[in-house]
Formats: structure tokens, C-alpha cells, sequence
């Protein structure tokens, strides 16, 4: 470089690959100038791109940066008039309903490609409330057709609604787990008009308290009957379907009192303890034939099941004292980790007890 007007700021000038500093900002100047004039049709188009939508597709992550820049915003996105969610500006959240004209249902695109449940069924017994209606819910929102099942037929009904709202396929079907000849219809209905199953949640249960020198030997039996013998029942039934197919996704719910001894509810805590140990033992029967058997643990959740327990009550208060979140859990935050263990990412995870407990089983001195 020589002296003189050569060495000015204003006149100096740097080489990036053969081409000069001004020359590489005129062209820059240029192409955001085109990307300008082409506004929200080129930034639609990146967006598109970047989701790996498919026709009628849904993202369920927020869009790339530069989506929205120097004034160009996305087109608004216009959902249908029953659909559970609406959006503008991306495809972000949204439940978008069964296509009339195609009939076929909308996908689902995760941020993470495994945890997508698009097009696979699961079958959620006991899920026409509390936590089985809630994990129904989650399944359906996360892509899944779901077909919630219990004894009462206007439940039933009422969480074949919501799924269907939710945009996904699903059935009416009753199903009691004290009868296997129930669960053996409830399978062969589903097969017949959804195909396969590919993913069992286990949600029927049932408790009472009562000091154990005065429980009755029929309100014991009926605790383990729907608790355990329920869920073996359920896992027997579906899981011959799913060794044929090679794969498989059963989730059961096991409980707090399957690790603590919970006061004056033995028969519960009994029952609950044997579902644990029931799930790690068909997960080791099961593996090798690419069918993983989970149980989620709730912590305490405020429900209808224990509601009584719970509210205003010194047990409710003992609990909140021995959760580290000092709150009670809310049923939708079961929703993730039932996802998590229905999909691909839990390809490898079998026998394992997932705790949404608010910390309790970790906990010690609190205070």
C-alpha cells in the first residue's frame, strides 16, 4: 500500500476473495434490495423450507429468524372456524382440524423428528378423565390418533369429542379391565377401523382410604383387581399385537406409593408397588422383541380420584410440605413425558419409573 491519499480511512480499501470491500457491500445492497421487492412470498418460502412441512402441515416451533425482517412479515395463516388454536404471522402451535376435502388428517412436525406421533394409534384405558383424559389429550395434540376407553359410555363419548376436535382419528369403544373379553373387543374394534396400535397407556385405577384393621376384603380385591390384574390384563392383551408388528409403546402409571408408604391407603400402596415391578418385569420379557414398557410416576396432582384427600386437609398439607415446588402438580405436565416415552426418542428406554413428582422421591430436609 503507498502513503499519501492511498493511507485515508476514506480511501483505503481491503480485498476479500479478489473482490473489494465496496464491491461486496454493493452487491449485498443489491440482493437485499431484490429479497425486498420479492417481500413476504421469499421469506414464506425459507420459512416453508425450513419446517420440512408437508401438505397441511403443522410446526410446533417457533420460525427461523428472519422471518419477519426490514418490514416483510408472513402472510397471515387462516385456520379453520373449529379449530382449537389460531395463528398469524407462522405455523406455530395450531391444531388444525381434518381436511373435508382430503379427509385425511394434518401432520404434526416436532422441533425434534422423533418425538413426532403422527400417524401412529394409541389406545389410552381409563382416559376419559382425570390424568388418562389429560395424557389423551397430550397424545392427540403431539399427533397420535387416540382412542380414549372406560366403563362409562357418556365419558367415552365425551373424549372421542375432544380427540376429534383435536383434528385426530379415533373411535367410541367401552372397555372394562376387570373383564378380558372387554379389552380383547376393544383391540380387535381398534384394528378393524384404525389398522394397529402402537402405543397402550394404562390409566384405570381406583382407591379408598381406610385404617387396614377395618378395610374389607372386597374393596381390597377390587383395588388390586383394576390396578394390577387391569393393567396386566391391558398389557397382555395389546402386546401379543405388538410383538407381531415388532414394536410397541406401553406406559403404565404407577404412583408415589410404589416407592413410600402412604398412610392408611394399603391397598392402594400394595397395588401400586406390584405395577412397578410388573412393568420393569414385562420390559425384560418384552425387549427383545422391540416392545418398551414404561410406567410414569405422578406426584401429587389434584384430581377427582383424590381430591378428598387433598383439599383442605392435613394430608394435603404434609404433601405440599414434602414437595419441593410446594404446589401440587397439574395433570397437562404429565402430557410431555407420556410423549416423550410413546415415541421414536424412547427407543432405548424400557423398565424405567419416570417421576413428574415436583421433586418429592428426590426430597429430604426441605427446610
Amino acid at each position: 500500500m503507498s502513503s499519501g491519499d492511498d493511507s485515508s480511512p476514506q480511501r483505503m480499501s481491503r480485498t476479500i476473495g479478489g473482490e473489494s470491500c465496496s464491491v461486496k457491500e454493493k452487491k449485498l445492497n443489491r440482493d437485499l434490495s431484490k429479497t425486498q421487492k420479492r417481500g413476504a412470498k421469499c421469506w414464506r418460502t425459507i420459512v416453508l423450507r425450513w419446517s420440512r412441512l408437508v401438505k397441511g402441515g403443522v410446526v410446533n416451533s417457533r420460525p427461523p429468524k428472519g422471518s419477519v425482517r426490514s418490514g416483510i412479515k408472513l402472510k397471515k395463516v387462516s385456520v379453520q372456524k373449529d379449530s382449537t388454536a389460531k395463528c398469524s404471522g407462522a405455523l406455530y402451535n395450531s391444531a388444525l382440524p381434518t381436511s373435508a376435502k382430503t379427509k385425511r388428517n394434518y401432520r404434526v412436525v416436532m422441533g425434534y423428528p422423533l418425538l413426532e406421533l403422527t400417524r401412529k394409534t394409541a389406545v389410552v384405558i381409563g382416559g376419559t378423565s382425570g390424568i388418562g383424559l389429560a395424557l389423551s389429550k397430550g397424545l392427540a395434540q403431539a399427533g397420535a390418533d387416540v382412542v380414549p376407553t372406560g366403563r362409562r359410555s357418556e365419558q367415552v363419548q365425551a373424549a372421542v369429542g375432544i380427540v376429534e376436535e383435536l383434528g385426530r382419528r379415533t373411535l367410541a369403544q367401552t372397555c372394562d379391565v376387570r373383564d378380558n373379553a372387554s379389552i380383547e373387543t376393544l383391540l380387535q374394534t381398534v384394528l378393524a377401523k384404525l389398522g394397529s396400535v402402537q402405543i397402550l397407556v394404562n390409566c384405570a385405577g381406583w382407591t379408598k382410604r381406610m385404617p387396614t384393621l377395618d378395610f374389607p376384603d372386597v374393596d381390597w380385591e377390587s383395588i388390586m383387581d383394576i390396578n394390577l390384574n387391569g393393567t396386566m390384563r391391558a398389557c397382555r392383551v395389546f402386546a401379543r399385537h405388538m410383538i407381531e408388528r415388532r414394536y410397541g409403546r406401553i406406559i403404565n402409571i404407577a404412583s408415589l406409593s410404589s416407592f413410600l408408604g402412604l398412610y392408611e391407603v394399603a391397598a392402594y400402596c400394595a397395588s401400586k408397588g406390584a405395577v412397578a415391578s410388573l412393568t420393569k418385569a414385562l420390559a425384560v420379557e418384552w425387549a427383545q422383541y422391540g416392545v418398551c414398557v414404561n410406567a410414569l410416576v405422578p406426584g401429587v396432582l389434584r384430581t377427582d380420584l383424590n381430591a378428598a384427600l387433598l383439599d383442605g386437609t392435613e394430608r394435603g398439607k404434609e404433601f405440599l410440605l414434602r414437595t419441593p415446588m410446594r404446589r401440587f402438580g397439574k395433570l397437562d405436565e404429565l402430557a410431555g413425558a407420556t410423549i416423550f416415552l410413546a415415541s421414536d426418542a424412547a427407543s432405548f428406554v424400557t423398565g424405567h419409573l419416570l417421576a413428574v413428582d415436583g421433586g418429592i422421591l428426590a426430597s429430604g430436609v426441605n427446610q
